[in-house]
């Protein structure tokens, strides 16, 4: 008897704690419908916190103990959509992000219903989806779908037929698309691609994706390959084009198909392809792990880099970096140092640690230099701190040179910049208050 008090107490406290939120949601909803003022995207942060502390109220309070109540909740919040979008610079996605968390408790909410009518629920998002010039609806089939199961997602799709003529061109198959997603209906998704859609390179990766998730790898190959014209044709080869492989989402794909057909002298062949291209370590360390012959591998990425490669020097950088050739990169820096570009700073700063800790200080100060060099043709005194940091660097490194091959000394490198940036007070008043000069 006491067990069953205690049980009505929690339950009317839970009741009357949902129903002062429920209230505290109206308030708030309404008064973010009213407002009028424009909100740029610098200024937005603030209305997307408040934004999240609201959703985090019904996902917290409501959404386990009265689930229907919650998706009433987040109806009302998907239906100021408008309001919101029409007078906010999103220009950094924050309220995009925040329409998607209310999919995601959408989703969340619907999971929670028990005995629900799945009519009702399909009727409920159709009304939803009806209206998304804005985009916030995008999520609620997908997120819904667990929900709505087998059953529910046929009527929802019969319903979005029947009534096609009161969507646009995007929105009818992109929800269309949605339902085969959820379907798990790879077919259906790529019949709508090729009557709504223009069969691009991401449109493409899109339906090789789904393939390679249900094991039809060689129907993928084909699909990154191919034009649709000719993608049911069984004669259609599986070689990819040297020439026009690039460092992308399509090629990634085609590598990992390769790879799951046990096409392997193909993926081999494109992973090598990817890496003239690139010089990732990445692609490096793939094609010594699918190749018996470490040695001839070796050699060969390592003739390629330094007498054929001809793209950015940074990549060149990067790679020997990775693979800890610094005695190469030291020698590589000396040559090129006319080819450097102090853009790169981030870089250059971490790999001239790098490179003097390792034995190679000359190439470690021509990097600071090269930044100093950067920031002081920039002009721009905010940068002057980290042009007397690096020099401080440049200086440390350059007492430890023994062979300045040529180049300027410490002592000859200051009198370099005198002359050439004596203009510039700012920075040498920072180089005097360092005890620099």
């Amino acid at each position: 008897m006491l067990l069953c008090c205690k049980k009505h107490q929690i339950l009317v406290m839970a009741n009357q704690n949902i129903k002062q939120v429920v209230t505290k949601v109206n308030k708030q909803i309404s008064s973010l419908k009213r407002q009028k003022s424009f909100i740029t995207w610098h200024a937005v942060s603030e209305l997307s916190y408040k934004l999240h502390e609201l959703l985090d109220l019904i996902d917290n309070s409501i959404v386990a103990f009265e689930p229907f109540i919650a998706l009433q909740m987040l109806e009302k919040l998907f239906g100021i959509d408008k309001s919101i979008f029409e007078r906010v610079d999103d220009s950094n996605g924050e309220i995009g992000t925040f329409y998607y968390c209310v999919n995601e408790l959408w989703g969340k909410a619907c999971r929670n219903l028990i005995g629900v009518d799945t009519d009702v629920l399909v009727k409920k998002i159709y009304d939803l989806i009806l209206n998304n010039d804005y985009g916030s609806k995008d999520y609620l089939i997908e997120k819904s779908a667990p929900a709505l199961r087998k059953k529910g997602l046929e009527s929802l799709e019969q319903l979005l037929y029947l009534n096609k003529d009161s969507f646009n061109d995007y929105s009818l198959p992109y929800f269309l698309k949605s339902i085969a997603d959820a379907q798990g209906d790879v077919d259906k998704y790529i019949n709508l691609i090729q009557k709504h859609s223009n069969i691009n390179e991401l449109t493409v990766n899109n339906i090789a994706e789904r393939l390679i998730n249900k094991g039809r790898y060689k129907e993928a190959i084909k699909w990154l390959l191919h034009h649709s014209s000719s993608i049911n044709d069984t004669d259609n080869i599986l070689e990819f084009s040297p020439k026009k492989v690039t460092d992308s989402t399509n090629y990634h794909l085609l590598l990992q198909s390769y790879e799951l057909e046990n096409m392997l002298e193909q993926a081999q062949s494109l992973r090598w392809h990817l890496f003239t291209k690139t010089l990732s370590i990445q692609y490096f360390n793939g094609l010594i792990e699918h190749d018996n012959n470490l040695k001839q591998i070796e050699l060969k990425a390592f003739d390629f880099v330094f007498n054929n490669y001809n793209g950015r020097l940074k990549n060149l950088l990067v790679f020997l970096k990775d693979i800890k050739k610094y005695e190469e990169l030291n020698k590589l820096i000396i040559d090129k140092r006319s080819s450097l570009d102090g853009s790169d700073y981030s870089f250059y700063r971490s790999l001239s640690k790098i490179l003097a800790t390792s034995g190679y200080p000359l190439s470690a100060c021509i990097l600071r230099r090269e930044l100093i060099d950067s920031l002081l043709a920039k002009a721009i005194s905010k940068y002057y701190p980290y042009a007397v940091s690096d020099y401080k660097k440049a200086l440390n490194f350059g007492e430890m040179v023994e062979d300045w091959q040529g180049l300027k000394n410490n002592q000859e490198y200051l009198e370099e910049l005198k002359s050439g940036h004596f203009r510039k007070k700012a920075f040498w008043s920072r180089m005097q208050d360092a005890n620099l000069i």
